[in-house]
């Protein structure tokens, strides 16, 4: 009956150990999470901020070019 109640408490603290190591991987997932939220606030709230010169004129932004394409004639 103590060999029992050791194997018992020797698996509860295990059990402890595995609960702590899980409780911190939902705490970086967790925070992983907060950031890719934060990262998307802050590119959605930067796309309806228009580009503007020092001036406070509209920049003009260049047509981009398309890759692959010979561009020297």
């Amino acid at each position: 009956m103590l060999d029992e109640y050791i194997c018992l408490k020797e698996q509860k603290v295990m059990l402890d150990q595995e609960r702590v190591c899980m409780e911190q991987e939902k705490n970086r997932v967790q925070m992983f999470l907060n950031g890719v939220q934060n990262v998307m606030n802050v590119y959605n709230a930067s796309k309806s901020i228009p580009l503007t010169n020092a001036n406070g004129v509209p920049a003009a932004v260049p047509p981009q070019s398309n890759l692959g394409e010979n561009t020297f004639s």
